[in-house]
């Protein structure tokens, strides 16, 4: 009863479903790639801020020792 195109439609529809996890997959390392570099960009942006801290406290502490 099990007849041969039967099995090609189902190797067909295995095969399609796995194309489609694929292209998911794909489309998600793309957005964790994308994700990773606004970190990187955010992480840059935090250290430049840290050192103008620090900068504005040796400033601070320059001008209230000299009082």
């Amino acid at each position: 009863m099990y007849s041969k195109e039967l099995a090609e439609l189902d190797r067909n529809t295995v095969q399609y479903m796995i194309e489609e996890q694929e292209k998911l997959i794909n489309e998600q390392a793309e957005q964790i790639n994308e994700q990773a570099e606004q970190i990187n960009e955010q992480a840059e942006q935090i250290n430049e801020q840290a050192k103008q801290i620090a900068e504005l406290r040796k400033r601070l502490e320059n001008l209230s020792a000299g009082r």
